[in-house]
């Protein structure tokens, strides 16, 4: 048996047909321009990661460049040190004598007392150390065993000197070796 359809309802049905036609149409163009732009886009990426790449490399073999530039700076900085340090010479600084007393022994030979000062940093403050020094030209003897650290002042230098336990016992010991000592340096020449 056949069916009537109406006009009508046919007309409704190719026209809803029509329209879903032209959004699948649309839909299709839209997917089409979509699949075309992420496929530029994985292009620009791709291009990117190469550019990157590419800095990358030039970034290390600069940063490689630089190293062994700076590297080898360094060493000919610390050769040249090295060098200055070599050629440098460390004299130390002569503590300051001064010559206080001179006495002849029995063949005219000196025997002096000399007065050494050496600059000493305490926690109280500055202070001088003072070494009286015997020596004897005619048989090298010497002797430093008076020693004290004092203020750096006259007055305490003077007492120094004069008190019995330290000038006064190494002037005592200079007068009584020179009265007994007999020897003539070396290097002097015989008497005539």
């Amino acid at each position: 048996m056949l069916r009537i359809i109406r006009t009508s309802r046919l007309n409704s049905q190719a026209s809803a047909l029509l329209q879903a036609q032209g959004e699948r149409d649309q839909l299709l163009d839209a997917n089409q321009k979509l699949t075309s732009s992420l496929e530029t886009e994985r292009q620009h990426a791709q291009d990117l990661k190469a550019s990157c790449k590419q800095l990358g490399e030039q970034f290390e073999r600069q940063k490689a460049a630089y190293t062994r530039a700076c590297d080898e700076r360094v060493q000919e900085a610390r050769q040249q040190a090295e060098e200055l340090q070599a050629r440098a010479v460390t004299v130390p600084e002569p503590e300051p004598e001064e010559l206080l007393y001179r006495y002849k022994n029995q063949v005219l030979t000196d025997v002096t007392i000399t007065l050494r000062t050496k600059k000493v940093e305490l926690a109280y403050g500055p202070r001088v150390e003072l070494t009286l020094i015997l020596r004897c030209a005619g048989c090298d003897f010497t002797r430093t065993d008076a020693s004290l650290c004092v203020a750096d002042d006259p007055e305490s230098r003077q007492n120094f000197l004069a008190d019995d336990a330290y000038g006064g016992a190494v002037k005592g010991d200079a007068q009584r070796h020179a009265e007994r000592c007999r020897a003539v340096p070396l290097d002097s020449e015989p008497p005539a």
